[in-house]
């Protein structure tokens, strides 16, 4: 079975193949990783880490889909995050991005915006693990 996602099909299907296909590497680079290199800082100019990135997706995927696609409400960690003493909190401790737009998003809007912020930090991620262990 090839890792690639489909080239064809139901553009919903294609969407969450992409992401799904996305999150996979992501996490292929992250089990390559210790703990310890995971939360290191390795890079001039930036406190990012691969643990940092990763909680920071997982944020996103929870505001995205649940909170602005299904309206719930916040969940934990988030709801309880100290935002106010620290906006990136979910590069620095855990991970979140502060919201922005307003009102009610289509599944196909999340989904596609979902794509392009894993595949921005997929390649942060790729620039961290090589900084920390070399190439693979």
């Amino acid at each position: 079975m090839s890792d690639f996602p489909p080239l064809q099909g139901a553009p919903r299907d294609l969407l969450e193949a992409f992401l799904e296909s996305y999150r996979r590497g992501i996490l292929g680079v992250l089990g390559s990783l210790t703990d310890a290199q995971a939360g290191t800082r390795v890079l001039p100019g930036t406190d990012m880490t691969a643990a940092g990135i990763v909680t920071h997706l997982a944020r996103v995927e929870d505001l995205w889909f649940s909170e602005r696609f299904a309206g719930r409400p916040v969940g934990e960690p988030w709801a309880s995050a100290p935002w106010s003493e620290d906006r990136d909190w979910d590069f620095h401790d855990v991970a979140a991005v502060l919201s922005f737009g307003v009102g009610p998003v289509s599944l196909g809007w999340v989904l596609v915006h979902m794509l392009e912020e894993t595949a921005h930090h997929a390649g942060h991620l790729d620039l961290l693990r090589d900084a920390l262990v070399g190439r693979p």
